[in-house]
């Protein structure tokens, strides 16, 4: 059998990856898109060591997005390549399965080249991280807009590629709170061997950050960052814990250090995803702390293993303004299950006490 991986980001690679220890006798191919800064290394890294994929190839696929830009008609126009075969340098473009985790341009021009050449081609669907257990239905409750009529694209070999799904992939079935009309398969989690693999991959043995202290703080994308209002927060928690036993780790999207002038550690090495760096230390005695990021349920996800966590959403000064789909998921399916793992900060009077809580705390 041969698989076909589709991957734009650090996440979706190491999802992927997890897939593709379930089929140990198949084939199977990577495609890394030009969308995350850090596929170009990676896939230079594994084209050196194909330890995991067989065969590995490296796309530009955002200028695609220009598409989504135009008119009706000028969109219908540019959807004509998809009579072409994309770029896809494989010896030949049959595969029995294809993975893909975005439907978006690039893998709408594999589905719709594949599925006009190769009948028997199985598309499935894996997730993206948490989105997968609550908004990705809004994908799949509707075809994307294109255009066209059913009979105008049935012509043209136009295929959404959610339409065209008939397996879903995630590590956490029961989790979901929606179910698809396809099959629901359960990803293998992060073993220790395909860790190691992950930490040659990533160089994991050069990375220069540590991660010794025992509280780390997640700056995330959700809040207003010129606001600082999660910085004031850090510095009430270094007042009781103190500074030198937080670790910042920077969101990759913020290019301003807020936090080492002010004396805090943070992460030097960008490169080495979280995952990665939650499946080689003792996360199960850390305490993690965020306004909003998902990483505090990561290593629940992949390797079930629940790390103490501080959640301070609430205590942000937008956050009755509402649009937290992501936070009021995760709230109602894991913060509220492990109240005594998860604590949710409602007012800022409280962040004391809980703190208090966890300094002496470990999960056995």
């Amino acid at each position: 059998m041969k698989l076909l991986f589709l991957c734009n980001t650090l996440y979706q690679t190491i999802a992927a990856s997890c897939i593709r220890q379930m089929y140990p006798d198949s084939e199977a191919h990577l495609i890394l898109s030009d969308h995350s800064v850090a596929n170009r290394t990676i896939y230079e890294r594994l084209r050196r060591h194909p330890v995991i994929f067989d065969r590995i190839f490296y796309v530009e696929s955002k200028w695609l997005y220009e598409d989504l830009q135009c008119g009706r008609w000028e969109r219908i126009k540019k959807q004509m390549r998809f009579q072409q075969k994309p770029p896809l340098e494989t010896d030949n473009g049959a595969y029995d399965m294809v993975f893909y985790a975005n439907s978006e341009p690039y893998s709408q021009w594999i589905v719709c080249y594949l599925k006009k050449h190769y009948k028997n081609t199985v598309f499935c669907w894996y997730e993206d991280g948490l989105s997968a257990y609550c908004f990705d239905r809004r994908y799949f409750r509707k075809s994307l807009h294109t255009g066209m009529t059913d009979r105008v694209k049935a012509w043209m070999h136009i295929h959404v590629p959610t339409d065209v799904v008939s397996r879903f992939y995630v590590f956490q079935p029961e989790m979901m709170e929606w179910q698809p009309k396809v099959a629901v398969t359960r990803i293998a989690p992060l073993d220790d061997r395909l860790r190691l693999q992950f930490n040659d991959l990533f160089d994991y043995s050069h990375c220069e950050d540590r991660y010794e202290q025992k509280y780390i703080f997640f700056e995330d994308g959700f809040v207003d960052w010129k606001k600082n209002e999660d910085l004031a927060l850090v510095e009430q928690i270094a007042a009781v814990v103190g500074r030198e036993n937080i670790m910042v780790k920077r969101h990759p999207r913020n290019p301003e250090d807020r936090f080492s002038p002010l004396g805090y550690v943070t992460n030097q090495d960008a490169f080495v995803p979280w995952e990665i760096i939650a499946s080689n230390i003792d996360i199960q005695n850390k305490v993690l702390i965020t306004m909003y990021s998902q990483s505090v349920v990561t290593s629940e996800i992949l390797m079930n293993k629940k790390a103490t966590s501080i959640i301070m959403a609430k205590l942000y000064s937008d956050y009755d303004k509402g649009g937290h789909e992501l936070f009021d998921y995760m709230n109602r399916n894991y913060y509220s299950q492990s109240p005594d793992c998860y604590y949710v900060v409602s007012e800022p009077s409280e962040l004391k006490a809980i703190l208090s809580k966890t300094e002496e705390r470990t999960i056995d």
